[in-house]
């Protein structure tokens, strides 16, 4: 064997080794990325999911406001029978077709 033979030898193999070491970090790589981006996904749902919570609490508390309206208002507001002693309405009855009023004068 000669000198010149190992040294291609040598480089041969270090080829292969780095080809097969970039491969494999290109692998890593990859399924750190992939790991990131599944971990991304779940936090943005969580960020979601937080905002819709604080949501839908911020509409119960209106729901409640909302539902303990009417019973002050009902107080406020004078019941049927009560309004009816204290209003007077004018009416007046005509018989006919609408709009014929004037012509039957």
């Amino acid at each position: 064997m000669s000198l010149q033979s190992t040294i291609e030898r040598y480089r041969e193999r270090t080829k292969e080794d780095t080809s097969s070491t970039t491969m494999e970090q290109d692998a890593k790589y990859h399924l750190i990325g992939e790991q990131i981006a599944e971990h991304k996904e779940k936090f943005d749902h969580n960020i979601q999911v937080s905002s819709l919570e604080k949501g839908n609490a911020s509409l119960r508390e209106k729901v409640n406001q909302l539902c303990r309206l009417p019973s002050t208002v009902a107080e406020e507001v004078p019941s049927p029978s009560t309004r009816g002693q204290h209003a007077e309405a004018d009416t007046e009855l005509r018989i006919g077709r609408p709009g014929m009023e004037n012509h039957d004068k």
